[in-house]
């Protein structure tokens, strides 16, 4: 019996290796609430609210040394 492989289903099964292997990497940033906010910090940068939830972040897992500096850079953002 010959196999045969057709150009359309090559194509599918490579783009659904592509997009489960994305969705895969993209589901590590949801792991914890800190790894999420932090990711959105880094897309959003000049926006305080992101900083403002990651600092309630860092607060619900008590290292108020950073939320502090959340804090401080939220009221910056919010400032200008």
């Amino acid at each position: 019996m010959k196999f045969t492989f057709s150009l359309p289903l090559v194509l599918t099964v490579i783009i659904m290796g592509f997009l489960g292997f994305s969705t895969y990497q993209r589901n590590k940033v949801w792991m914890s609430e800190i790894n999420l906010w932090s990711d959105v910090c880094k897309k959003s940068w000049n926006k305080a609210r992101p900083f403002d939830a990651l600092g309630n972040a860092y607060e619900d897992n008590k290292m108020y040394e950073r939320r502090l500096g959340g804090t401080l850079h939220c009221i910056c953002k919010g400032l200008q």
